[in-house]
Parts: C-alpha cells; sequence; structure tokens
C-alpha cells in the first residue's frame, strides 16, 4: 500500500495551475498554454496510477533528499525540452533519472 498519493508525488496539477499564471503574465507565447494543457491532461491521468507498480516504484525514492526538486525540475521541463506522451511515460521517466543519479 502507497505511504503518500501519487498526485502529491507528482504535483502536476500544482505545475500546471503554475503553468496557467504564466499564461496570464505572457499570452503572446502559445507555448505556455500548450504546456499548461498538457499538464493539465496528465495531471487527469496520474490518478489512475495510483496505487500501481509505478507509483510504487516511485516511492522506493521517499529517502531521497532531492526527490521533491528532481520531479519538480522535470514537470516544468515539460513541453519544452521534455515531451512525455502519457502520465505512466512520466513516472517511469522520473524513475530512470531517481535510478541513474542515487542507486
Amino acid at each position: 500500500m502507497p505511504k503518500l498519493q501519487l498526485s502529491y508525488l507528482v504535483d502536476l496539477e500544482g505545475t500546471a495551475a503554475w503553468r496557467w499564471r504564466v499564461v496570464e503574465e505572457y499570452p503572446e507565447d502559445p507555448r505556455n498554454r500548450r504546456v499548461a494543457e498538457i499538464l493539465d491532461q496528465l495531471a487527469s491521468e496520474v490518478a489512475a496510477l495510483n496505487g500501481s507498480p509505478l507509483h510504487l516504484r516511485l516511492e522506493t525514492f521517499l529517502d531521497v533528499e532531492m526527490l521533491g526538486q528532481e520531479i519538480s525540475e522535470m514537470l516544468r521541463a515539460i513541453g519544452f525540452r521534455y515531451f512525455p506522451q502519457s502520465a505512466p511515460q512520466l513516472i517511469e521517466d522520473i524513475i530512470t533519472i531517481l535510478e541513474h543519479r542515487y542507486r
């Protein structure tokens, strides 16, 4: 059983809300709106992964001091340097980076 909700560990809703504020600040830049919409979609998908094997694998990194920062950096890159096709791909890619850096 997971210790934390996956949406808490991977705060796509918070990142989407931040990106929507950027859309208001820079309405002339279409990238921000596109990315905010992608983040909203990923946020809706991640709920279905709660308790999944991917979620449980991600939780094995709860002891990593920089976990929140690592995930936040990845989420901020979505639509600019990183283009996940789905929430499962996003979670798998986060795990891969964490495994590379911390295991």
